[in-house]
């Protein structure tokens, strides 16, 4: 694997291991990230508080890729995010986690890769599957 999917990959074996730093700089600094649950937002210190949500809510949190593809400077992969909720607060928009339990969401990834960092980030999951995995939902 090379090129634009080494990359988001990268990042993906970053975070899964803990290591935020290395993975906020696997971005650029006018990074544009887009995700159903935060909307849009831009720069790195947006990235690193949405990631650092993530982790929070999620200690465990790790993305196994599934399938991927390269298009030009785009990877696009579909994979699972897994990992055990927490019951502390800390969901990207603020909100508190009411129950902890186990995640298994499936995703699609659009990154556009500049200059060997992620330029655009585009995420998509079923924002009532993760409800329901988190008993925020029946």
């Amino acid at each position: 694997m090379s090129g634009p999917r080494r990359v988001l990959q990268d990042f993906y074996d970053r975070f899964g291991e803990g290591d935020l730093e290395g993975a906020v700089a696997m971005f650029a600094d006018s990074i544009r990230i887009t995700d159903p649950g935060l909307g849009t937002a831009e720069g790195r210190e947006q990235i690193r508080r949405y990631l650092c949500g993530l982790k929070e809510a999620v200690p465990d949190a790790t993305a196994i890729v599934e399938r991927g593809f390269e298009v030009g400077d785009t990877a696009i992969v579909e994979g699972r995010f897994t990992g055990t909720a927490a019951t502390a607060p800390s969901q990207p928009d603020g909100q508190p986690i009411s129950a902890a339990g186990q995640i298994d969401l499936p995703f699609a990834d659009f990154a556009v890769i500049r200059d060997g960092r992620i330029g655009e980030y585009r995420t998509y999951y079923d924002q009532v599957s993760l409800l329901t995995q988190l008993g925020e939902m029946t």
